[in-house]
């Protein structure tokens, strides 16, 4: 008998955490599924912060909730790294990024309604804004472009309060939830397409981090231009890093087809790496060429650890000061390129720039075979519909 009562006692200290554990994975892996109707459901992780009964329960809840929203970049590692994945260093990375995306939640959040009053929208705040948001992915407050579209800033808004009130009173909170989840998969509309715009999804495929085959960097340069000149729109856009270096000699190299291009009255986006001087490091920009504009937009947050590596030699650089937008023809496009897509932070500072179209360019070649392609469409479908602008995106697989 006694036996059997200190099981059950075991038994009663490892049900909380392990159900915390268990459900918050799951809800960051169904909301964060690559459908733009379940983002919503990343919510009812505010509703469990109210329920969680301990510290621990609630740090186990917060890190599963972000752990099993990322759980895909494992896989996407393997490809990415190619010879050089390390399966111990990827899983601890993982595991690294999910604690630090929960820790503000965990360590601000109590049952207290008091405290959740104020906690919860601290942390929306403080996950939005660098540094913090560098590294938060699968944000709750992508879900306003689902449940309140057209809406802008009030969106915004509305959703931390909605966030906070299922807090502090769960069940109507989870109530109101439901009703406009509802309301939101009934009336559903795609983000609008730009009738002279046009992305171009390639299967350049990738060559890990290895530089790339001249051979197949000539032909995809071939395909680039005879596509753009087929195409019927006036802005063509081609993928991140759809040309591996970009200089003056490619200037050179594409100019007859660029004359081309501006005497049909196109107009060129494309994604390239753009060499720093006196080092291997590089930019990740969208190159701008023809009748339009003529330029490069530099992507403003890279990828931690993979492209923005601070300190060594071929890092990307952080670029949070630059602009969010550029004016191309009579539009204003506020690009966001591959990891951007999944933060807040890039989007708000574009959005508040005041554009009337939304591109989104990606190199997802290492990800083809995961979810990860369709998260980030799924974010920038919902940041469309919140703001009411056209989409455009191009995605190399």
């Amino acid at each position: 008998m006694q036996s059997l009562s200190g099981l059950l006692t075991k038994a009663r200290q490892v049900a909380p955490p392990l159900a915390s554990l268990l459900a918050g994975a799951l809800v960051g892996a169904v909301a964060w599924s690559g459908h733009t109707l379940t983002i919503p459901i990343s919510l009812v992780f505010c509703f469990g912060l109210r329920l969680a009964p301990g510290p621990l329960c609630r740090f186990l809840l917060c890190t599963a909730y972000f752990g099993g929203a990322t759980w895909t970049m494992l896989p996407g590692a393997a490809v990415f790294y190619g010879s050089e994945f390390n399966p111990g260093g990827i899983f601890w990375m993982w595991v690294g990024f999910a604690i630090l995306m929960g820790a503000p939640w965990a360590l601000l959040c109590s049952p207290s309604p008091r405290r959740l009053a104020w906690a919860i929208p601290t942390c929306f705040v403080l996950t939005s804004i660098p540094p913090i948001a560098l590294a938060s992915v699968a944000n709750p407050l992508t879900s306003a472009g689902v449940l309140m579209p057209r809406t802008s800033w009030f969106g915004l808004v509305a959703t931390i309060g909605l966030a906070t009130f299922m807090a502090l009173r769960p069940l109507y909170g989870l109530l109101v939830w439901f009703v406009l989840f509802n309301i939101a998969y009934l009336t559903y509309r795609p983000a609008p397409s730009h009738p002279n715009w046009q992305g171009i999804d390639t299967e350049f495929e990738g060559a890990g981090i290895n530089l790339p085959d001249p051979l197949s960097e000539y032909r995809n340069a071939q395909f680039i231009q005879r596509t753009a000149l087929a195409s019927q729109a006036n802005v063509v856009v081609f993928p991140e890093t759809s040309v591996h270096r970009w200089n003056s000699s490619t200037d050179l190299f594409w100019g007859p087809q660029l004359r081309l291009l501006q005497q049909q009255g196109k107009t060129l986006l494309i994604g390239a790496d753009v060499s720093i001087p006196g080092g291997t490091a590089y930019k990740n920009v969208v190159i701008i060429r023809g009748q339009a504009a003529t330029g490069q937009f530099q992507q403003r947050v890279p990828l931690p650890v993979a492209m923005w590596k601070p300190g060594a030699p071929d890092s990307v650089p952080l670029n949070l000061n630059g602009p969010g937008t550029v004016q191309v023809g009579h539009e204003r496009a506020a690009i966001l390129v591959c990891y951007e897509q999944l933060l807040v932070w890039p989007v708000l500072t574009s959005m508040a720039e005041r554009p009337s179209i939304l591109v989104g360019v990606a190199n997802d070649y290492w990800a083809k075979d995961t979810i990860i392609p369709a998260i980030q469409h799924s974010c920038l479908e919902a940041w469309a519909r919140l703001f009411n602008i056209p989409l455009v995106k191009a995605v190399n697989t």
